[in-house]
This record gives structure tokens, C-alpha cells and sequence, in this order.
């Protein structure tokens, strides 16, 4: 616990906050969790871990908390409970050991759903299209990706998914260089091309979609939309989604995310995108266990979120 809550001496916001926890063990570290900031993990070795926490014009109402547990185990099960007059509440956390680089994790396949639209001119579609290039640049060889490119219409990199060899990876490239903002947003028509394009087998499949905002051409309803992705997505793909700017319709993207495995990340006009997207995609980039299921006994759950479970990741 480091000690942030100073609003009894003082309400004014802490211009700027840096905080960074070094965690040293000799037994195997599990989870690595805060519940009051939105903090970075970066396992370092099996009881090695570093945290970051970084923050402008931060209101000091909460103190700095950091839980970190240990297991020897591979995949490491902490659990948080909490007993109310009349319901209880608990959180389960899993974690994998540390993963070394020569240790095997699973290939994917990658289709990049990129926002053109009008509403993206400007700075948002430079950092769009630096976001999607860093990510091209950082695929395994052993993946497989595509590029999917949306406005009124769509328009494809590759018809199909292609392996990450370096001339695919160079050729993509000069696609994301090419793209050029103008027009509506046709959200459904997209992500529904991305879904087609999904290739049966053991690999998981991800959907990263960039977007600042409402769908204004063609399918435009929550329901509608959401009802097509089910029935596209077949396959279980995950979708995951970037939200750009201020006007972002967060009901459709979150629902987007969360029925298909995945989640939503939201960046400010004036944050960089590239750096979001990044290091989201370091923690996604490595999958370890896919189609997670949980079986309770001798205890009666009621809800469970997230409603559909996550990928476990690197």
C-alpha cells in the first residue's frame, strides 16, 4: 500500500503520479493485481515482477494498493470473497507461471479491422494506422493475419488470411500507408467481412478493431448488429476494440468485445493511441489456454461476469 489518499490535507489533484513496484520471490509469483489503479504487469522470471502506474491531474481519494500472491503451480488461483447481509460476492483470479520466451504458445490468426471514416480525419487516423503498423511489425512468423479497411464500403488487404512472411508483412504495410479517411461508418458490413474470412482449426482467432464512433450507414441497430455477429461468428472468434475519441457509442462496442471473448480499450483524442494498442497487444499477443470453463460445486452461483470467459494469456 503506498499512501495517495491526502484529500484530508489537501483537494487539489496531484498534478503528475509515477509509481513503480518492484516484486522480488523466491517461490513462484500467480497474480499480480491492483484494485484501485489501472496498473501495467511485466512478469520478469518466475518471482519477478515489475508495476507501473502513471497518471496527470490525479484526485487524491484513494491510497496506491498492490495484491500479489504465490503458487507453484501453472496456472496460479487466487480468490477474494466478500459476506453481505444478504448476498456474497467473490473474485477469482488466474494466472499463469512465467512463461519463458522458448516456451510454446499457441499461433494465431489476425485480421485487423481498420475505421476510415470522415470522422477519423486528422490525428486519429495517423495514430490508427501507427497503432496497426506496430502490431504488423511485431507478428510471429509462425501467424497468420489480413487487413480490413471501412467506410461506406470495404475494402480488403487479402481475400483470405495470408502467413506473416516478411513480404506479406512488408506489402501490408504499404496497404495501412494508402489508407485514406472519408465517408460514413458501415460497422456491421466490416466486422461481418473480418468473421468471413475466419479459417476453422485449432488456432484462436482475433479481430482488432479500431473505431471512433457511431455506425451511420447501413445496419445501424444495437440489436441488429449484435444479432449478425452472433450468427457470423460461428467459430468463436475474439473480437477485441479500440474506441477513439469522445463520441464513441460504448453500448454497442462493449457489448461488441464482451459476447466475442474479448474487451474494449478507450483512448482520448489527446492520448496516444499507438502506445493503448501496444501494450494491450503485448498482453493478448501470446496465448496460452483458450475456451476457459469453470465448474462450481457444493456452491450455488447466481452471476457470473464476465459471461463469457476469456482467453488466458502470456
Amino acid at each position: 500500500v503506498y499512501p495517495l489518499n491526502t484529500e484530508k490535507f489537501s483537494l487539489r489533484p496531484l498534478q503528475e503520479v509515477t509509481i513503480s513496484v518492484e516484486i522480488s520471490s523466491k517461490i513462484p509469483l500467480s497474480n499480480v493485481y491492483s484494485p484501485s489503479h489501472n496498473v501495467s504487469v511485466r512478469k520478469e522470471g518466475k518471482g519477478k515482477a515489475r508495476v507501473g502506474f502513471e497518471g496527470k491531474n490525479i484526485k487524491p481519494e484513494k491510497d496506491f494498493v498492490v495484491y500479489y500472491s504465490l503458487s507453484e503451480d501453472d496456472i496460479g488461483l487466487s480468490f477474494m470473497n466478500w459476506e453481505g447481509p444478504e448476498d456474497n460476492y467473490y473474485m477469482l483470479l488466474a494466472s499463469p507461471s512465467y512463461v519463458g520466451k522458448k516456451e510454446k504458445i499457441l499461433s494465431k490468426n489476425l485480421i485487423f479491422v481498420l475505421d476510415s471514416s470522415g470522422s477519423m480525419s486528422g490525428k486519429k487516423i495517423k495514430q490508427a494506422k501507427e497503432a496497426v503498423r506496430f502490431i504488423i511489425s511485431h507478428l510471429d512468423k509462425k501467424d497468420s493475419f489480413s487487413l480490413v479497411d471501412f467506410d461506406d464500403g470495404v475494402s480488403l488487404f487479402s481475400s483470405e488470411i495470408i502467413p506473416a512472411s516478411r513480404e506479406n508483412i512488408e506489402r501490408a504495410l504499404r496497404f495501412v500507408d494508402e489508407v485514406e479517411d472519408s465517408g460514413g461508418t458501415n460497422i456491421n458490413d466490416a466486422l461481418l467481412q473480418a468473421l468471413e474470412m475466419i479459417e476453422p482449426g485449432e488456432r484462436p482467432s482475433y479481430i482488432l478493431f479500431l473505431t471512433d464512433g457511431l455506425p451511420t450507414v447501413g445496419i445501424t441497430g444495437t440489436a441488429e448488429i449484435m444479432r449478425n455477429i452472433s450468427k457470423a461468428n460461428e467459430l468463436k472468434t475474439r473480437i477485441f476494440v479500440f474506441g477513439v475519441g469522445y463520441d464513441v457509442n460504448t453500448e454497442l462496442l462493449d457489448r461488441i468485445s464482451s459476447d466475442n471473448r474479448g474487451t474494449s480499450v478507450y483512448v482520448a483524442e489527446d492520448e496516444n493511441l499507438e502506445v493503448a494498442v501496444s501494450n494491450y497487444y503485448e498482453k493478448i499477443s501470446s496465448p496460452l489456454l483458450s475456451d476457459l470453463k469453470i465448474d462450481f460445486k457444493g456452491i450455488e452461483v447466481r452471476d457470473t461476469y464476465p459471461r463469457v470467459m476469456p482467453d488466458l494469456f502470456k
